[in-house]
């Protein structure tokens, strides 16, 4: 399942998804093909604050193609302290290790910056 959010400004100006605003810009560069094919498969979600997209060891459900908001990428110590190691937005995704093969999460990603993400 492809998850995406909404809100933000793009270079390409966005296009309209079920009355909703995509602005990622991973989607919005794919070749006409493949973005058409994508975009019929997306429906809008909300996003709040601290919502939590990965958690470490947990399997990973979905990719979230971020729109608008931010997600913190966080390394979990064994004292149970994280410290944050990257940050994801609209030109980013969270869920890269389903693309090499892993289906769990070594690190917890966490909304900072509310905005909505399809599914």
């Amino acid at each position: 399942m492809i998850k995406t959010a909404r809100g933000a400004r793009s270079k390409t100006n966005g296009v309209e998804v079920d009355g909703a605003r995509l602005e990622n810009e991973l989607l919005l560069n794919l070749p006409d093909k493949e973005r058409q094919a994508i975009y019929s498969q997306l429906v809008f979600l909300p996003l709040r604050t601290r919502d939590i997209l990965n958690e470490v060891g947990e399997p990973i459900r979905y990719v979230y193609l971020m729109n608008s908001g931010l997600a913190s990428v966080l390394n979990v110590m064994a004292d149970g302290k994280s410290v944050e190691v990257g940050l994801t937005g609209k030109e980013g995704f969270v869920g890269v290790p389903l693309i090499v093969g892993f289906t769990t999460s070594a690190l917890r990603v966490v909304v900072q910056i509310e905005g909505c993400v399809s599914s």
